[in-house]
């Protein structure tokens, strides 16, 4: 090694070792504060300004569907009643949004027309679609051909939470008794299944509403098993906001329900008692207009094969409706339908002549 090569090697060692900074830098506290800041103000931007994925998501908490019914039905001329020719329409749109341990929901809906059930009394219904169907019990001031609501209105609103484990259901707000209670997988739906309301729901089924079919109240439930629930509710009797859960204005029911999977099959299988403790009159004595009443019922369906279900529902009234339907679909979307009444003894008159009442149906969903 040269002379002036080993004088530069010592001089560069004795400058590293009398000076550390070269070798490493100190942490400097003031540069780490500024870096912890930093650090999380970009956090709060983030969150006050989410990305495009953080959008997407958001979004997919909401989900938006509706629904369009056209419903023309004729009657044939009787002794009793000449022929009629009625249409109505309705539409629902149905607002699902994520909440905590559960989901809100509304409905905002509207009716168009007052249907056949003008011209032909029934004590169930010819078109359930837009007519609040009179029951065998009904209050004073029921209508008995239903409501006209063409300006949209707030059908349905309400929370449903459930539990961690997913076993207990609560639901609070405006709801219909009948989107819980009395269900049928085969007859349930005015828009895509039977017409008539004796078949939507059991005839005798006089459970709590306003005008429109709607009320307000809570309905609890617990699944005791993957196979059996039971599901409670009290509710405002006339469904108006006024009294709401006085003495005089409540409806209770109770259902056992049981699912059932016979030869891989399955089958719900239901049973319930409900409590009506408001004023209303009976259809029997209509000079009684202060009486509570009390019923029970069931609901079953059951697969058979195939596309083929069976259904029963218990029922008890004054004269009959026959009734069948035909489903056709266009698409996933498009739902055409053919359906023909026959009324034996309208408004439980023996007196009156049967009357045949066919109808078309468009149902279309978005």
């Amino acid at each position: 090694m040269n002379t002036s090569f080993r004088y530069i090697f010592i001089v560069s060692f004795i400058l590293l070792s009398s000076f550390p900074a070269f070798a490493q830098a100190p942490a400097y506290p003031d540069i780490e504060e500024l870096k912890r800041r930093v650090e999380q103000l970009e956090k709060e931007i983030e969150k006050a300004h989410p990305s495009p994925e953080e959008k997407k998501e958001w979004h997919k908490a909401m989900q938006i569907e509706g629904t369009l019914n056209y419903l023309h039905q004729v009657s044939d001329k009787t002794k009793d009643y000449a022929s009629s020719s009625q249409g109505t329409g309705s539409g629902d749109l149905f607002i699902t949004a994520e909440a905590i341990n559960g989901f809100a929901f509304i409905n905002i809906s509207f009716q168009q027309g007052g249907g056949i059930d003008q011209d032909i009394p029934t004590l169930n219904g010819l078109n359930n679609d837009v007519t609040n169907g009179a029951h065998l019990f009904t209050r004073p001031g029921d209508p008995n051909t239903g409501v006209n609501n063409a300006e949209p209105f707030i059908a349905r609103f309400y929370y449903q939470g459930h539990s961690s484990d997913e076993k207990f259901h609560i639901t609070i707000g405006k709801f219909c008794v009948n989107d819980f209670f009395d269900n049928n997988a085969v007859a349930n739906s005015q828009t895509t299944q039977f017409y008539s309301a004796a078949l939507v729901n059991s005839a005798a089924f006089s459970y709590g509403q306003d005008d429109s079919g709607y009320t307000q109240g809570i309905m609890l439930a617990y699944k005791f098993t993957g196979d059996i629930e039971f599901k409670t509710a009290g509710v405002s009797a006339n469904g108006e906001w006024d009294n709401v859960f006085k003495k005089n204005n409540l409806w209770y029911i109770g259902e056992l329900d049981w699912k059932t999977n016979f030869m891989e099959k399955g089958g719900n299988y239901r049973f319930y008692y409900y409590l009506d403790v408001s004023p209303h009159t009976k259809y029997a004595s209509p000079a009684d207009t202060t009486a509570s009443s009390a019923g029970f019922g069931l609901s079953f369906d059951q697969v058979l094969s195939g596309d083929i279900s069976a259904f029963v529902r218990y029922a008890s009234h004054d004269g009959s409706v026959t009734t069948t339907y035909y489903n056709y679909s266009i698409n996933q979307h498009v739902l055409i339908s053919l359906d023909f009444q026959y009324i034996m003894n309208p408004a439980a008159d023996a007196d009156k002549a049967a009357v045949s009442v066919y109808g078309t149906r468009l149902h279309v969903e978005f």
